[in-house]
């Protein structure tokens, strides 16, 4: 019974974690702070920004602080 409860706990958080994530607002973050990306109507998918910054420039601002 202990194995059939802890099954049962354990997909249940799974099952949870997976609809929190889909229901999470799709973005980025960056030093001005987190943009929402817009889906286009009907859209499934939601379409990605390309990435502005650099390794080099991600080091530099953890050097910085």
């Amino acid at each position: 019974m202990l194995t059939i409860g802890l099954s049962l706990a354990a997909v249940s958080a799974l099952g949870l974690l997976v609809y929190q994530l889909q229901k999470a607002p799709e973005g980025y973050e960056d030093d001005a702070g987190f943009h929402f990306i817009k889906r286009a109507p009907g859209a499934k998918v939601v379409r990605s920004r390309k990435a502005t910054g650099s390794l080099a420039s991600l080091r530099s601002a953890k050097a910085s602080r």
